[in-house]
Parts: structure tokens; sequence; C-alpha cells
């Protein structure tokens, strides 16, 4: 472990969101969690010889011994618990005021409140969980669609692990032809044993490009596929950000120029979670003062944006998507509004899609193209492991780069010692990816990000 064990105080953390519920649930971990318990719950039974894994039934008490709950106690004994410490989990009924009690209780006792994360830091410090398994805990508590979850949960199970372990085993054979040809440079067959490592870095170039697409497209589900509704003022882009959700989010009015600010919204749809964002029209001189400045917005969101539907009424005398739009190197789908109000023998080019938000015309075939881009957008190649955070994202580029650059040395007829302190570089990121390598501010940082009670 990259952690030596070591004894930490003891914290407690209600584990249930703050409100009244039927349950609330305290989670107590540490060296006295067991005796601190024992002080605020009461039992027929001694408490320190009851079984783990088991549910006892008796009265939380205050200072006094008067009883403030019936509540349940469950036992979890070092190491075989979630931490690897002693853990106890208080079942309460839920109400605010109670837990808040019940905390003041246990801090009194000895206790202190738990920081964020810091349950799931100290079963990684402990070996419960390696690094990507402890980080899948967060994930999977705030995934918002059921490819996220199945993700995740593979993650959880240590499928990630595996994978990059593999990794780091490649690269270690390849350092071992290296100092194998250091070791016995006059028997070293130079172009012979060159092509077979160039093939083998090249192979491993391969796979990690495929995890780092895999990764960016997982990152770009999670933090939502950022659709922008764009589109000259008028167009309709209101009301059909208005019929896409369902109910009416956005006013919509006649009077060019009344969107000033762009407006989002999340939209979950297709198992996809979309956010979508309706901006001001795009016109020119016109425009006055504060509206320009929502334009400017409008604009600057574009090479932000994952997707952008482009809307132009059906009555235009041109369809231009302007160049802005067309460089932004994101899907677009072009849209011609309002076709409900256009004349007989208008007919929008290639490939824009008539619609009417309003009465519904062609409003299936635009959530279809929105299903198909998001699809691919955030394709993964099945529900297996895959990184999901921009730490790990970052540790994989970077062992990219060191590959990129030990193959340009092979290439190049370098030394050996040269090509092997490359593909060091890149073991050492995979090491600090997988948290065999790893840093106690690292660790803070990481685990501050998790919610408090996990």
């Amino acid at each position: 472990m990259p952690v030596m064990k070591k004894v930490f105080d003891t914290i407690a953390a209600p584990l249930t969101v703050r409100g009244e519920a039927a349950v609330s649930l305290i989670r107590i971990s540490g060296p006295d969690a067991l005796s601190i318990v024992a002080e605020v719950f009461k039992t027929r039974s001694s408490l320190s010889k009851a079984p783990a894994r088991k549910v006892i039934l008796g009265d939380i008490v205050d200072g006094e011994g008067h009883c403030l709950d019936r509540a349940l106690v469950t036992l979890f004994r070092a190491p075989a618990s979630y931490t690897g410490e002693d853990v106890v989990e208080l079942s309460l009924h839920g109400s605010p005021l109670l837990t808040d009690l019940v905390m003041d209780r246990l801090q009194e006792k000895g206790a202190r409140p738990a920081e964020p994360g810091e349950f799931t830091q100290r079963a990684f410090i402990n070996g419960k969980l390696t690094l990507l398994e402890a980080e899948s805990v967060a994930d999977l508590i705030s995934a918002k669609t059921p490819a996220l979850l199945s993700r995740a949960a593979a993650n959880l199970k240590g499928e990630l692990d595996t994978k990059l372990l593999e990794f780091t085993r490649r690269m270690t054979d390849i350092l071992a032809a290296l100092n194998l040809a250091l070791d016995f440079e006059e028997e070293f067959i130079t172009e012979t044993d060159r092509e077979a490592v160039r093939e083998q870095v090249g192979h491993l170039q391969e796979d990690i490009r495929r995890e780092i697409r895999n990764a960016r497209n997982a990152i770009r589900e999670k933090n939502g596929l950022h659709v922008l509704i764009l589109g000259p003022p008028n167009a309709g882009k209101s009301t059909l950000m208005n019929a896409l959700l369902g109910h009416e989010r956005v006013l919509v009015s006649d009077t060019p120029g009344t969107t000033r600010d762009y407006i989002t919204e999340p939209f979950f749809f297709e198992g996809h979670a979309l956010i979508l964002i309706d901006t001001a029209g795009i016109r020119g001189e016109e425009a006055d003062s504060l509206e320009r400045l929502g334009i400017s917005k409008s604009l600057s969101l574009v090479e932000k944006s994952d997707m952008i539907i482009y809307m132009s009424e059906a009555g235009s005398s041109s369809f231009e998507i302007p160049e802005t739009v067309r460089e932004a190197g994101v899907p677009v789908i072009p849209v011609a509004s309002k076709w409900d109000a256009r004349e007989e023998s208008s007919v929008p080019p290639e490939p824009w899609l008539p619609l009417s938000a309003l009465t519904g015309i062609n409003m299936e075939k635009l959530k279809q193209r929105l299903s198909e881009e998001a699809g691919q957008l955030t394709e993964t190649g099945g529900s297996g492991a895959v990184l999901l955070n921009r730490r790990q994202l970052d540790h994989l580029l970077r062992a990219g780069e060191h590959l990129e650059k030990a193959q340009d040395a092979l290439i190049q007829g370098a030394y050996e010692e040269v090509v092997s302190d490359f593909l060091r570089q890149a073991a050492e990121e995979l090491e600090m990816l997988t948290g065999k390598r790893i840093m106690e501010e690292m660790l803070n940082h990481i685990f501050g990000r998790f919610c408090i009670g996990k």
C-alpha cells in the first residue's frame, strides 16, 4: 500500500441526507467507536460483548439518562468493516433535530465530525479499497445515468485497476527488454530488438489512446452534454426549449431580442443527461447595448458546447450557419423553425430539418437526432470499466505523452537509456493514477470532493 496503516481518532457523521424521513443513519468509526456509542446507547446486555453484524435494539439517552429515541445499532469490528476500523452504525428515526442531538452527544463523548470523504479515505489507507475503487464510490453516488452507474460499479469491482495494471505490466516487459540490451550490449541485435520494442510500444499507445477517448466521452456524460440552442432573434429558441422540457421554463414573446442572457436547464433524455441552453438571438447593429452583451455571451458558449441546435425561421431568405458555429468542431443540427407558419412553396435545403415546436411537427425526428448525437459523444465501447474523472485522465494523458516520446526516440535511434527513461516516466504516471505512488496532499484533494458521511 502507498500509505502505512495508522491509528486515527474516532469520527462520526450522518450517512443520510438531512431532512424529515423514516430513518436517519449515523456512522461512527475509529478505535473508541464502541466505547463512545456505549455511553449514549443503552441496551440490556453489554455492548462491548455484542456480536458483529447483528442488529441490536436499545435506547439513545441524553446526558441525564432520559430516552431520546428507540434505535438500532449494528457493530462492524476491525478489520471486517468499511473503513477497516471498529465501526458502529446507529439507525434512528429520521428527525433532523434528533440527528443533531445524537451527534452532539457523540461529540461530548469524544467523537469528532468526519470531514468530507474521510470514511472512504480511511478505507483506502487501511487497504480496504484501492484508490480507483475509492473514487468510484463518489462516482456511484453521483451517477445521473444508467451507463454511468454501470461504469462506476465496474470500477468499484476493481475492473479499472485490472486494466491499468495490465498496461503497467506491458511497460515493465518493454523496460526489461531494453535493460537486457543495456546489460548485454555486445550480444544485442539492434535492428531486430528495436523493431520488436517499437511494435510493443505502438500497441500500448493504441490501447491507451482508446482509453483516453473513452474517458473523455464518459467524463463528458458525467458533466452533462451541453446542448446550445442558437439562432437569430424570434427563431423559436425558447419555444423549442419549453417543448423539449415539457413545461414552460422560458417566457416566450414575439418581440425580437427579449432573451438577454442564456438560460440553462437539465434535461434527461434516452438515458443521457443533457443541459439545454437557451441563448440570446444573434443579430447585428440594431441590437441595443444590453442585448449585445447577451449575444456576446451566446457566442462565447459555442466553443464550450457539446452540441448545437441552430435555428432559422422557415420563411428566412437564406439558410446560413455562421462561420463561428461551423468551425466550433461540435455536431450541429440545423433546424428550419415555425414550419407550421411556412408558405406552401417553402422547402428548406438539406440538411435543415423542418420543425414546429409549437405544433410538434418533426419533434420526434429532432429528438432522434439528439439521441444519436448524444450516443456518439458518450460512446465508450460498452458498460465496462472506464476512467471517470479529470485527475485520472490527466495522468493517463501524461503517460501517453511519455510513450510518444519513447516511440520517437526509438525511431530516431536514441540510446536505450533514453527510451527507458521515457517509459519509466510513463509507468510512474500510471502508478500515480492507480494510487501506487501518492502523497498526502493529493489524498486530501481527492477525498475532499466527497460528500460528508462518505
